[in-house]
């Protein structure tokens, strides 16, 4: 973790707002210098202009061609904590659903993982949200080679970048994904947001899995599979609609909703759970995946098998036992939930706030 991200979205109906902030961790600096009494203190000027650098405010159109959009506007800011940083956010649109989509994805040992999850997440939740038809149609393109319909209008920082050399493989694999929800024939109208949410979640973290166990076109390729799979992040993510607002998170990662009360106060509701040992319905989770005279060794000093969280996307070199540790956090990946809108009375605003914060 070495970032502080938050993202703001005011939503157009009932001024929701939503933040997601992962936790911060510094690290100090020694400077030597022949001079005396120096002074290091920023001035205000300089202050700003590193707070605001990554500074991001979008404006949402009220209409984009196929209905109302739920988001009037959302802003967003990023502040690294060392060099480079860990941490990804993203912000897209669904051109072929309805909606948009925010995340925040919080590196673990490296920025690796994180930078791939944020590029390839909002694609597959999109992806799994398209009826049959719409998906019938990005495979008629691929197939005679016509162009294909954009899937997510993406808003990006100038500071953002890609994996361009691994732009192929991540195409090849989504078209694998949406072929086979041409296969199923109970996919239809495509899925909801919340099962779309928990489907995209489980699948990508397979996909990365194996595309560092497969040979690959270049080398390159593949020794940039392998430091994503080794890596690992974990992952907030909200689908924003006119229908309501679903929420999905892995690891320590937590949704709070800011309720505006009658008087003007304000209150946060929880909408989420961390996962981790201070989680007692996770813990007791990962302690039933485990053989009885496992039960007090499985988790030592609030740590899973080494680690502090305990479901992330892929983590293979977060600990010694590789297997197990995939295995385990890749089991029950995500926690979902949805809100809805109501009259005068409904929520406000939508906080996620991703840090290191006490479950209750």
């Amino acid at each position: 973790m070495s970032t502080r991200v938050c993202v703001s979205v005011l939503h157009r109906a009932s001024s929701c707002t939503l933040a997601l902030c992962p936790s911060v961790s510094s690290q100090g600096a020694r400077y030597l210098s022949t001079r005396h009494n120096l002074d290091f203190q920023l001035s205000r000027v300089q202050v700003n202009s590193i707070l605001r650098a990554s500074e991001q405010a979008v404006s949402v159109p009220e209409f984009d061609g196929r209905g109302l959009s739920a988001v009037k506007k959302f802003e967003c800011n990023q502040l690294p904590a060392n060099t480079p940083n860990e941490d990804r956010r993203s912000a897209a649109t669904c051109l072929q659903t309805k909606g948009m989509l925010f995340g925040v994805f919080d590196g673990h040992g490296g920025w690796a993982c994180a930078q791939a999850v944020s590029e390839r997440l909002l694609y597959y939740i999109a992806v799994a949200m398209m009826p049959h038809r719409t998906l019938a149609d990005l495979e008629r393109c691929m197939e005679h080679g016509r162009p294909v319909p954009p899937i997510l209008q993406w808003y990006k920082h100038h500071g953002d970048f890609n994996y361009r050399d691994s732009a192929s493989l991540y195409v090849d694999h989504l078209r694998v994904f949406w072929q086979e929800l041409l296969d199923n024939e109970e996919h239809g109208e495509g899925m909801s947001p919340l099962d779309a949410l928990n489907y995209a979640f489980t699948r990508l973290d397979t996909d990365i899995s194996l595309e560092a166990q497969v040979p690959l076109s270049s080398d390159l390729m593949k020794s940039t599979a392998i430091q994503v799979a080794f890596a690992g992040c974990t992952a907030c993510v909200a689908h924003v609609g006119t229908e309501g607002i679903h929420v999905a998170n892995a690891g320590d990662c937590r949704a709070v909703l800011g309720v505006q009360e009658e008087d003007g106060s304000w209150s946060a509701l929880p909408l989420s759970s961390d996962h981790n040992s201070q989680n007692q319905a996770e813990l007791e989770r990962i302690r039933a995946q485990h053989p009885p005279s496992e039960r007090d060794t499985v988790v030592i000093d609030d740590r899973l098998l080494g680690v502090r969280v305990h479901r992330v996307f892929v983590g293979l070199g977060l600990s010694g036992v590789v297997p197990t540790l995939h295995f385990v956090i890749s089991e029950g990946l995500i926690r979902a939930t949805t809100i809805g809108f109501g009259g005068p009375s409904s929520p406000r605003a939508l906080v996620l706030r991703w840090s290191f914060l006490p479950a209750r």
